[in-house]
């Protein structure tokens, strides 16, 4: 029977193009014991390059290990996993010869190609960052026949030292991967990601999150103020994010269309937001209470600093869409004042319909419908007379669709100077944005909390036919300040 060896690679680069590392793990497919590692520093290069070369060393490894084994290649780089399987071309000049390095690699070898999620190549992540941080040019360990290592142990290298952090059992790196149907843990990894002081790719997963409460007193998704206390963001957060985030995409692959930064504004508190009652799409009021209109002017200011002092890393706001509603579009008039843009108004961001639970507080709702709030919250069924929270999913994010596809088509050859949109929306839309863009199962959406009047960032690129090819959540529910 033909072994199967599992490859798992990454790549970062520290400013993109800037210090850049790479990391692979090879493990037993039988097993799962690493067999494996290998890590670099490769100097002043893209991520995408570091990716690449993450993945030629981890196919050397594994050729080296069994030349006949069949080679499942595990990384979060879509970009490489798309060109290695053929789909896409490999255009950049920069990227050619490692992908001709890497074919040549696995000539004759039954291979596979698969994207996974980021937290789920924390290994190969965490040998990147290594490298980075040591800047040795070529880190190799490999575990010998009988090592503990085989059996989820501590593992030795093959000079017999003990790496450091390996006392004792295995690291949580080298943890089996938990099923995660909700895709909670990667809101969790994305907030923790945003913590420190210039954050990049390759070391967002460094952080350690906090415990998610599951004890939510509201119902995730109402239109209402604040969590009561006691009640936390999924990650025990406020600041989910630090403004002086860099975008994960290279500026100059040419495979795909620049990056799109996709700014989600919920806006200000009403009376209603106050009062923690819901508060739908299916009434055109209310307006912003006297404190909202405050948030509104402050949350405009926060935008026109994007792209000039504390956001300089990502692009101006050029386009301002809004949901019809009366509450965004007080807040989006305040923004499209601040930066001079002209507010658009689409359907598609108006928030879910309450049905007969409009105007009514959870209290409310639970003496007259019993569990069915928590049925709701937990996308089983739609309010009595209203809508179901993947339909607003559905119908947000092919807006976003729409908003990048027109990025592309006004991109020249593949390429354009990155672009900001921002959509001024709800608390539902807004959540349930951010779990299509992340690919959660809807029942999950309801671990994102998206405060009146804060921001949630999200970086969209599209190809030249303006389909989007891949998503990345910078910032989750930063406040207003």
């Amino acid at each position: 029977m033909t072994r199967t060896l599992i490859i798992e690679a990454d790549g970062g680069s520290r400013g993109n193009p800037g210090p850049a590392g790479f990391g692979a793990a090879v493990k037993d497919g039988a097993t799962g014991a690493v067999l494996a590692e290998r890590a670099g520093y490769v100097g002043h290069a893209t991520n995408n390059v570091a990716e690449y070369r993450g993945l030629i060393a981890g196919l050397e490894a594994a050729r080296a290990i069994d030349p006949d084994a069949r080679l499942d290649v595990r990384m979060d780089s879509k970009l490489v996993v798309e060109q290695m399987s053929g789909r896409w071309k490999v255009k950049h000049p920069d990227m050619k010869p490692l992908a001709a390095r890497a074919q040549q690699l696995v000539a004759g070898a039954q291979v596979e190609y698969a994207w996974i999620p980021r937290e789920r190549n924390k290994l190969a992540d965490r040998l990147a960052n290594e490298a980075m941080d040591t800047r040795e040019e070529d880190i190799r360990r490999d575990r010998l026949p009988g090592d503990d290592a085989a059996a989820g142990g501590g593992s030795r290298l093959a000079g017999g030292e003990t790496p450091a952090g390996a006392a004792g059992g295995a690291g949580d790196d080298e943890a089996p991967v938990r099923h995660d149907p909700t895709g909670a843990s990667r809101v969790r990894a994305a907030l923790a990601a945003a913590r420190g002081e210039g954050v990049t790719p390759a070391s967002d997963t460094q952080v350690e999150p906090r415990v998610e409460r599951e004890d939510h007193p509201l119902p995730e998704g109402t239109d209402v103020d604040d969590a009561p206390d006691g009640a936390t963001d999924p990650a025990g957060a406020s600041s989910l994010v630090h403004p002086k985030v860099q975008s994960p995409f290279s500026p100059n692959e040419e495979d795909l269309v620049a990056p799109l930064t996709v700014v989600l504004v919920r806006h200000g508190v009403t009376e209603m937001t106050t009062a923690k009652r819901m508060s739908g799409g299916g009434v055109p009021g209310p307006s912003l209470s006297a404190a909202g209109r405050v948030q509104a002017a402050k949350v405009a200011d926060a935008l026109y600093r994007m792209g000039r002092r504390t956001w300089e890393h990502l692009p101006h706001v050029t386009r301002l869409l809004a949901s019809p509603i009366v509450r965004t579009q007080e807040t989006a008039g305040a923004i499209g004042r601040r930066l001079g843009a002209h507010v658009e108004t689409d359907e598609r961001l108006r928030e879910i319909v309450f049905g007969e639970w409009e105007g009514l507080t959870v209290a409310e709702i639970a003496e007259r419908d019993g569990d069915a709030i928590h049925r709701w919250r937990a996308n089983q069924i739609a309010a009595p007379g209203g809508e179901r929270i993947q339909d607003v999913g559905q119908r947000g994010w092919s807006l976003v669709g729409d908003v990048a596809a027109d990025h592309a088509r006004h991109c020249v050859d593949g390429r354009d100077v990155p672009r900001g949109v921002a959509l001024v929306a709800h608390a539902v839309v807004i959540k349930s944005i951010v779990g299509m863009a992340l690919d959660m199962d809807p029942a999950g959406w309801g671990a994102i909390w998206p405060s009146p009047a804060s921001t949630t960032v999200l970086q969209v690129r599209a190809r030249e036919d303006g389909s989007i090819a891949e998503t990345h959540l910078l910032a989750l529910g930063i406040p207003v300040e």
